[in-house]
C-alpha cells in the first residue's frame, strides 16, 4: 500500500477532534476520571498527491527539473493511539501517543508529555518527540534527472510547550522546536554543484515555531478560534532557510447531542533567505489549505465510541515550478475510547 504525506493532514485532524472532545471535561480538571485511559482510531484513507518530494515509486524519476512531479493515489489504513495517565487529583495527566499538535512540518509525531491544570480553565503542556528511524523519508537528491531518485530517512526530533486559556483567558500561547536531520544529504550533486552551492542546498537544520490562538467565540455548541503562526527555519543552507507566517481559522459546531463538524482553513507565507543555485533565484511560497470533519458520537448507542468523516486539501504555490503542490485525501475511521 501506498503511504501519503496526506495522511499527515488528516491525522492531525483526527487528533484535534479527540482533543476538542477531551476539552468537555469538568471546569478545573483534566479529565473526567483518574486513572488510565486509551484512545485508539482505526480507519483507512485514500488520497492523491503531487509533488517532488513525494517519495512513491511513482514518482522516483523525473525528466526535468521544471514540473512539480507525478500524480500517485492509492489507499492505506490509518491508526491513531494514545495512552496516558490521570492522577487522582485529575489535574495532571501524562501521555504516550499521537498528539494534535503538529511540530513545524505537520508529522502526526510519537510524543511523550505532560499536562498540567494551573487554573479553572488554563493548562500548560509540554511533550518531547524522539527520532524515529523510517518514519518519514525524502529523496536522498531531488534534483536528479532522467535516473531514479533514492530515498533516505528525514529524521526529526524536539519538544513542544502550550499554554492553553493563559490566566483563564481565551487566549493560548503555543511555541515548538524541532532539529531536522537528513540522513543521505546529497541535494545538487548530480545538478553539478560545486561545494560551496551544494552547502546552499542542505535541509538539516532547527526550525522554531510560535503561535498565539484566541477563542473569540463560544456560543451554542459553535465556536471561532483565529490563529496567527511564525515559523523560522534555520538550516544548514542558506538556500533552504526561511522565516513563514501563517493565518489559521477554525470553527466548530457540536448540535442535537451526537454530532459534531470541524472546519479549518489555513494560509502561509514563506520568504526564503538565500538564492537557489540550481534555480538562479530566491524561493517563495504560498500555501492554501483546508480541513473538514464529521463526527458522529455513540452509533448503535456503542458508548465511547465515534465515527469520523474526514477531508484534507493542500495547495502549495511557488515562483519556481518544482516547488509547487497539491495533496487530496479522504479518511473514514471508527475511534474507541478505553
Amino acid at each position: 500500500m501506498k503511504k501519503f504525506h496526506t495522511k499527515r493532514l488528516l491525522t492531525s485532524s483526527v487528533l484535534a477532534t479527540f482533543a476538542s472532545v477531551g476539552a468537555a471535561n469538568a471546569t478545573g480538571y483534566v479529565d473526567d476520571e483518574a486513572g488510565f485511559g486509551f484512545e485508539l482510531l482505526l480507519g483507512g484513507m485514500v488520497g492523491q498527491q503531487q509533488s517532488q518530494f513525494d517519495t512513491d515509486d511513482d514518482n522516483a524519476v523525473t525528466q526535468d527539473l521544471n514540473n512539480s512531479g507525478n500524480k500517485s493515489s492509492g489507499v492505506s489504513p490509518a491508526v491513531l493511539a494514545e495512552l496516558n495517565y490521570t492522577f487522582a487529583n485529575k489535574k495532571t495527566q501524562i501521555f504516550l501517543g499521537q498528539q494534535e499538535e503538529n511540530i513545524v512540518r505537520g508529522q502526526d509525531q510519537v510524543e511523550l508529555g505532560i499536562t498540567q491544570m494551573v487554573g479553572e480553565y488554563s493548562q500548560l503542556e509540554l511533550a518531547y518527540f524522539p527520532k524515529l528511524p523510517g518514519f518519514s523519508e525524502t529523496w536522498q537528491d531531488p534534483y536528479l534527472t532522467g535516473s531514479a531518485r533514492q530515498k533516505t530517512d528525514a529524521d526529526s526530533s524536539g519538544f513542544r510547550v502550550a499554554w492553553r486559556y493563559l490566566f483563564d483567558t481565551p487566549l493560548t500561547l503555543r511555541y515548538g522546536f524541532a532539529a531536522a536531520d537528513i540522513e543521505n544529504e546529497r541535494s545538487g550533486q548530480a545538478f553539478g554543484l560545486d561545494a560551496n552551492e551544494q552547502k546552499l542546498m542542505q535541509r538539516d537544520g532547527k526550525y522554531h515555531r510560535v503561535s498565539a490562538e484566541i477563542l473569540a467565540y463560544d456560543e451554542d455548541g459553535f465556536t471561532v478560534t483565529p490563529q496567527l503562526t511564525y515559523t523560522k527555519a534555520d538550516t544548514d543552507g542558506d538556500a533552504m532557510a526561511f522565516d513563514a507566517y501563517a493565518f489559521g481559522l477554525e470553527t466548530t459546531y457540536s448540535f442535537a447531542e451526537r454530532h459534531f463538524t470541524s472546519l479549518y482553513i489555513n494560509y502561509a507565507k514563506r520568504d526564503y533567505k538565500g538564492r537557489n543555485p540550481i534555480f538562479n533565484q530566491t524561493q517563495g511560497d504560498d500555501d492554501f489549505g483546508i480541513n473538514a470533519i464529521y463526527g458522529y458520537a455513540q452509533p448503535f448507542d456503542f458508548e465511547n465510541t465515534s465515527v469520523y468523516l474526514m477531508a484534507s486539501y493542500d495547495k502549495g504555490d511557488s515562483n519556481i515550478e518544482f516547488y509547487q503542490s497539491k495533496s487530496l485525501g479522504l479518511l473514514m475511521g471508527v475511534a474507541y475510547e478505553f
